[in-house]
């Protein structure tokens, strides 16, 4: 069975519910205050090994309460862990502000992530084999993600990069075979005057196959069969949208490690990114792989 190892971020969420996000030098009450567990490497470890992948996270935590308590959650999910490793620094942490509308906005101090070291993702990525997926964001130090492309690509491993947030990277020299970004990510990586279909073809050019997420558009993927959009598939309700897009490419790994198939493995992505929303916190959702067929199934209905 093939391994999704992730190579990414645990960060504590700190999530405020209020009427709506405050403006510059403005202050707003709250309706509530909540600990979560977050950070875009362990949403997506998660999100990958609910749908079905044995899931292996590499990161880091502080030696404080917070390491603990998303150690504790992790292993609960059924992530292996034996690639978290203890730092000097605090765990990371994410506050996160939700609106009425289940919008977010968030601050992430990264404390321990950023103390992962290219070294440490060589050495705990020695037993990638050939049909694994190695997955990684831009929550952690570029020199742990060009490591992690190096050790998948000498193992013949698919290295796949959630480029979030957008990160200094030479991206056409990590041989990515899929680029996962959002529309306002896509902008940041080339020119703002292209269409979001010519900025997925340009982005091409820089790995295998792409991936732009457009919310309630769906996705478009440009690969070798060309330029394919994929109806975005319905939420049944929105509640919090924290986490969506990481749900959405742990889904995505997950799939695609079963057979390297871009569009089944991106409409999983959008299946557990509609299911992620409808339920409060990163990773309180249930996107496991029953429940995403039963998306997929429900919208082919329709």
């Amino acid at each position: 069975m093939p391994t999704v190892w992730v190579v990414g971020s645990i960060n504590e969420d700190v999530v405020a519910q209020a009427p709506r996000a405050p403006g510059p030098g403005e202050t707003v009450l709250g309706t509530s205050i909540k600990y979560g567990c977050g950070g875009k490497g362990a949403n997506q470890a998660v999100a990958a090994a609910r749908a079905g992948a044995h899931t292996i996270l590499v990161s880091a935590t502080g030696d404080d309460d917070a390491g603990s308590r998303q150690r504790a959650a992790l292993d609960a999910t059924g992530v292996d862990t034996t690639g978290i490793t203890i730092s000097d620094q605090p765990t990371g942490t994410a506050v996160i502000t939700v609106d009425d509308e289940g919008e977010n906005s968030i601050v992430v101090i990264p404390g321990a992530n950023a103390t992962i070291t290219g070294t440490a993702v060589e050495v705990a990525l020695t037993a990638v084999k050939a049909d694994d997926v190695v997955l990684a964001q831009g929550e952690i130090p570029r020199r742990a993600i060009e490591a992690a492309a190096v050790a998948a690509r000498r193992a013949g491993a698919s290295f796949a990069l959630n480029l979030a947030p957008v990160i200094p990277l030479e991206l056409a020299q990590l041989s990515v075979d899929v680029l996962i970004v959002n529309e306002h990510e896509a902008s940041l990586l080339v020119r703002r005057d292209q269409t979001i279909e010519d900025r997925a073809t340009t982005l091409r050019s820089l790995a295998h196959a792409v991936v732009v997420t457009m919310g309630a558009r769906g996705a478009l993927v440009a690969s070798s069969a060309g330029l394919t959009h994929l109806p975005a598939i319905a939420a049944q309700r929105v509640v919090d949208t924290t986490g969506a897009g990481d749900a959405f490419c742990g889904a995505l790994a997950a799939r695609f490690a079963k057979d390297r198939d871009i569009l089944a493995a991106a409409n999983w992505g959008l299946a557990a990114g509609a299911l992620a929303v409808a339920a409060h916190g990163a990773q309180g959702a249930d996107t496991s792989a029953p429940a995403i067929e039963n998306a997929l199934a429900a919208a082919s209905a329709h």
